[in-house]
């Protein structure tokens, strides 16, 4: 992989990492540039190494030839001979040419066009500085999301204590409730079955009548209605 190969092969890896229009659009741009260079080098090696190899076929053919005349003219006796010496010397010529020919690929490969070299400098130092730029974003994003993290988790906690206070509240408080229900019907009993007939009583002997005077006879009759209707009402009370 060449130099070019390798730059394209992380611009393509920093527009992955792109997070916003900018930074793809600027990648995107140096991919572009990468592409156009990388064609221009191919068209320009290739056209180089087409007129390289011409001029050394053409020079080889030339000798070659000279050389078929050259023996042509100086041996006429045996033309078999002449004809075997013809075909040695042009398959010698063809064996240089593709001697000559990777040498002269592998020299125009690495003698690119100043233009080339600065604009692949150029289009580097643009990658450098939007990687270094994607990097001080994303340490600013990792930062931000921590403190995002620690603010969270600070709520998560005082939000799992605020649960637990609430549900110890709710315990004490239906603790409470169910002693309040426990004491009510224990009351309820003592008036139904204690108190009311006691009252009961009172009310029917003062009704029936007894030694006292008449007067005292109606005041006790009278606060004797009294309690039984207060007791009556408490128990009504309870039973709601």
């Amino acid at each position: 992989m060449n130099e070019v190969d390798a730059l394209a092969v992380e611009s393509r890896k920093a527009l992955e990492c792109c997070t916003n229009a900018t930074q793809r659009v600027g990648i995107n741009n140096v991919c572009v540039a990468l592409q156009q260079l990388e064609q221009k080098i191919r068209s320009e090696t290739k056209h180089g190494l087409a007129a390289a190899i011409a001029s050394r076929v053409s020079a080889a053919g030339d000798s070659s030839h000279v050389t078929t005349n050259n023996n042509n003219n100086s041996s006429n006796s045996s033309s078999n001979g002449l004809g075997s010496n013809g075909r040695d010397t042009h398959s010698n010529s063809i064996d240089r040419t593709a001697v000559v020919a990777p040498a002269v690929a592998s020299s125009t490969l690495e003698a690119a066009p100043p233009a080339v070299v600065t604009l692949t400098s150029e289009l580097e130092g643009q990658l450098k500085a939007l990687q270094s730029s994607h990097a001080q974003k994303e340490e600013e994003w990792r930062r931000v999301v921590q403190e995002k993290d620690d603010t969270l988790r600070q709520l998560e906690e005082r939000l799992r204590y605020a649960h637990v206070g609430v549900g110890e509240e709710i315990a004490t408080l239906t603790k409470s409730l169910n002693m309040h229900k426990k004491d009510r019907r224990a009351l309820q009993t003592i008036m139904e079955q204690r108190v009311k007939v006691k009252v009961d009583a009172i009310c029917e002997l003062v009704a029936a009548g007894s030694q006292l005077p008449p007067q005292e006879l109606s005041r006790l009759s009278s606060e004797a209605r009294t309690l039984q209707n207060l007791v009556n009402a408490s128990i009504k009370a309870m039973e709601s």
